[in-house]
């Protein structure tokens, strides 16, 4: 398993006299991954999602014992660290004494317009969730609260972005002659804005027929959105083949140092 496109599990076992001889065998979802010798740390790589985590030793005379856990959701780039050994004598213990954290702090912005993308764009949304979690998403309807300031909240959240993904459809510029980026509040044309202005990075992608908008249909702010590569992302049976190859770009921007 490739260890950026994977969450990371750390154990730590602790030094202890008895049993200091005797691995401890680990098995996730039932997949054995080896063994942990007293003092040692072991890191393993899964997919995303709930994990089943258990340990397990034979102490001879004494039995086998095993404890097992069962983890809170876990997404792709997040790190959970276990403690785990023999303590009180003979017992073996497994427990996890600090949060779970995540290797890239910068979040990923989901910019679309509702007329012309709602269902596929809501589609992206949880696959990237499912990957990511809530709190690295932003999508207008679930990340802004009611009575929050729309303009203020899209600013100061696409400026702690790192990646940001414009949806776009037949009707993302124009709907029939009218250009939708004439209207001074338009907000993708805000989001788009910002977006090239702090350099994040950029990943058009296109939905329902929809390609890139020639240049001199957009306002100054974002012609240059016309020079970043896209990827087309169909709908069932190809979404999730065609989404997967901007799940591999994302996982690559928000691990690069």
């Amino acid at each position: 398993m490739k260890k950026d496109n994977s969450v990371h599990i750390i154990l730590r076992r602790n030094t202890y006299l008895f049993g200091a001889a005797i691995p401890i065998s680990i098995r996730i979802d039932g997949e054995k991954k080896g063994y942990i010798w007293s003092g040692q740390e072991k890191s393993i790589f899964v997919n995303p999602g709930e994990k089943f985590i258990q340990i397990k030793m034979f102490k001879g005379i004494f039995g086998v014992d095993s404890k097992t856990i069962k983890s809170s959701k876990l997404y792709y780039g997040q790190k959970l660290i276990l403690e785990c050994g023999i303590r009180n004598g003979i017992g073996l213990f497994l427990e996890q004494n600090e949060p779970i954290v995540s290797s890239f702090e910068d979040g990923i912005f989901l910019s679309y317009r509702r007329a012309d993308s709602e269902l596929i764009t809501g589609r992206i949304y949880d696959k990237l969730v499912s990957q990511f979690g809530e709190e690295s998403v932003f999508k207008d309807n679930y990340s802004i609260d009611l009575g929050d300031n729309f303009k203020r909240e899209i600013e100061n959240t696409l400026r702690s972005c790192k990646v940001f993904l414009p949806v776009i459809g037949k009707n993302w510029h124009k709907r029939g002659k009218k250009n939708l980026f004439d209207n001074p509040r338009d907000f993708v044309k805000l989001e788009t804005t910002i977006a090239i202005e702090n350099e994040l990075t950029i990943l058009p992608i296109f939905v329902n027929s929809g390609k890139m908008p020639d240049q001199q249909d957009l306002p100054t702010e974002i012609k240059d959105i016309v020079y970043y590569n896209g990827a087309i992302v169909r709908n069932d049976p190809d979404f999730h083949s065609d989404f997967e190859v901007v799940l591999d770009k994302i996982k690559t921007v928000l691990t690069a140092k």
